[in-house]
């Protein structure tokens, strides 16, 4: 998924691959593995939990973005 993405935004947007892009897919997913096997990630058992986790996990992603486009846009105007 991340080469589909990586080669999207080259051909899209004109964006010219690194170094970065590909460690930044590989050690993305080698986490999210390490994470799912020492069993860190919750899994809900029932519909209600599993809800609950998503609205969970949503709000910490939205959070952790918007803490990201805050700071890549304020070091461009330093």
């Amino acid at each position: 998924m991340g080469a589909i993405i990586i080669l999207a935004s080259y051909v899209i947007g004109r964006i010219k691959p690194t170094v970065g892009m590909f460690l930044n897919m590989i050690f993305f997913g080698l986490f999210i593995d390490l994470f799912m096997w020492l069993k860190w990630v919750p899994i809900g058992e029932t519909v209600i939990v599993r809800v609950v986790l998503f609205a969970a996990g949503l709000l910490i992603y939205t959070f952790g973005t918007g803490m990201y486009n805050i700071a890549t846009t304020r070091v461009g105007t330093a």
